[in-house]
């Protein structure tokens, strides 16, 4: 028969003898949970011993003292101390992360979950629920109205080119779209539109307090640099590179409003285009004007010098002067071979001092003499007016000059002539492809998404400040 003892060793206390194993465990269960929280803090509370007593209280009221359990009595009696053990570990454990999370002391109240949740409602949720309070009760509907334009000159087929150039056009994706187009879109956003559609009585009437509420609305006493930026916001122009496209959406916190803005920024952007058109043709012509008149003055300078010219050397053609001389020494040459010829025969028969031979022999000399001065005219050097030969070359000169003047004076004309056309006809049109009209309901505020983005981006910053907040308490401890 078993003695007494035998029931004392084998209902152990859990405390004293649960095993190191289970505690291991109930320790790294807290620090997990710490883990996953990081702001909080552990609380220690006394363990309940109610639940320990009742655990094993069955078993130990089955043994009655002096009589020895039967051995499956004793069985049962162990099985039961260890589930009472465990289950109390597990109270344990989670009656720690309850506490940990309800901040339940008072060392608690500015640190841990306590603070972690009130943080939360403070950066994150308070400003959700003001964003959709003032979606709901606040925001003035905003209706829109959208245009679509394109600015093409006269000739529509626009020859992009070939080569290096024309590839990187394309490929930079700005093949399609002209410099004038970027001056309609500038123009859009610029102080100058709003001046040209009405100037700050317009904004005010379209933008003014009583039309909405007090965070889309623009002030009275606003400056033109605020008028300026409010206006950018409310007409939004953009442009499509590749195909020159010009979109430009105007919003108003009526319909009527938005759709009339619009339409005066397609109006306004067509006379700014028109006024381009038009100033490039009128310099065309100026400077087409301006080059007939320089051409004109030096063809009418080129024509004075040669005439100068003239006078002084008191030819009109050097040119045909040196042919006629060319022509009386061809004669005069001929002449003279005659005499000489003549002369010759006499020589030998003739006596010298026979008179028909000795008038020969004196026209032979005044032929000979005619021959020299002719030829003195052409090329010989000392004369006070000149050789013939230096007057052609001045003559040369300055009618090569009167020449170029001419030329030049003729293309002069043509270019203005070719500019006076142009003037006639409009280089620049703007082309409305979608124009504006009335919306039906209001497409502003995006009440669901502003609101997400408001949460998502309080979410996000304060996700970012509670964990350098959690890195920086864990350095310091």
């Amino acid at each position: 028969m078993a003695s007494p003892s035998l029931c004392a060793t084998t209902l152990p206390s859990d405390d004293e003898h649960e095993p190191r194993m289970w505690k291991d465990d109930r320790t790294k269960m807290k620090e997990t949970l710490r883990q996953g929280f990081p702001g909080l803090k552990p609380v220690r509370t006394p363990p309940d011993t109610s639940d320990r007593s009742s655990s094993v209280s069955p078993v130990q009221g089955s043994a009655r003292p002096g009589v020895a359990p039967r051995g499956q009595d004793i069985g049962e009696a162990a099985t039961t101390a260890r589930t009472g053990g465990m289950l109390t570990r597990l109270r344990h454990v989670f009656h720690d992360a309850r506490s940990d999370l309800a901040g339940t002391t008072a060392s608690d109240a500015g640190s841990g979950g306590g603070s972690l949740l009130r943080s939360f409602a403070l950066f994150v949720a308070i400003p959700t629920v003001l964003t959709m309070a003032y979606f709901i009760f606040l925001a003035a509907d905003i209706y829109a109205s959208e245009t679509r334009f394109m600015v093409r000159g006269a000739d529509s087929q626009e020859k992009i080119g070939t080569g290096a150039l024309a590839l990187v056009s394309k490929v930079a994706g700005v093949s399609g779209t002209s410099p004038d187009s970027f001056a309609v879109l500038n123009y859009i956003k610029s102080r100058a539109i709003i001046e040209d559609i009405g100037g700050k009585p317009m904004v005010h009437r379209l933008f003014a307090p009583d039309r909405g509420d007090m965070l889309t609305t623009l002030a009275e006493d606003e400056t033109w640099e605020d008028i300026v930026k409010y206006w950018r916001r409310r007409v939004i122009p953009s442009i499509d590179t590749q195909s020159g496209i010009i979109t430009v959406e105007a919003t108003a916190f009526s319909s009527e409003d938005a759709n009339w803005l619009a339409a005066q920024v397609v109006e306004k952007s067509e006379a700014l285009v028109n006024e381009i058109s038009r100033r490039s043709r009128e310099e065309t012509l100026d400077v087409a004007v301006a080059d007939v008149e320089l051409a004109k003055g030096e063809l009418a300078s080129a024509r004075e010098a040669l005439r100068q010219y003239r006078n002084a050397r008191e030819t009109l053609d050097p040119g045909l002067t040196a042919e006629s001389i060319g022509e009386v020494l061809s004669k005069l040459m001929l002449r003279r071979i005659e005499l000489e010829a003549r002369l010759g025969t006499m020589q030998g028969v003739i006596d010298e001092s026979f008179a028909p031979r000795r008038v020969l022999q004196r026209e032979l000399e005044e032929v000979r003499s005619q021959i020299a001065a002719q030829e003195a005219l052409l090329a010989s050097r000392g004369s006070e007016a000149g050789t013939v030969s230096d007057v052609i070359s001045g003559f040369e000169n300055l009618r090569l000059e009167e020449e170029f003047a001419e030329r030049r004076y003729s293309i002069a004309l043509n270019a203005y002539e070719a500019a006076r056309q142009e003037v006639e006809k409009q280089q620049l049109y703007l082309v409305e492809i979608v124009r504006p009209a009335p919306a039906d309901t209001a497409i502003y505020p995006k009440k669901i998404s502003g609101t997400f983005m408001i949460f998502f981006g309080t979410f996000v910053l304060w996700s970012i400040g509670s964990l350098i907040a959690a890195s920086i308490r864990d350095h310091a401890t």
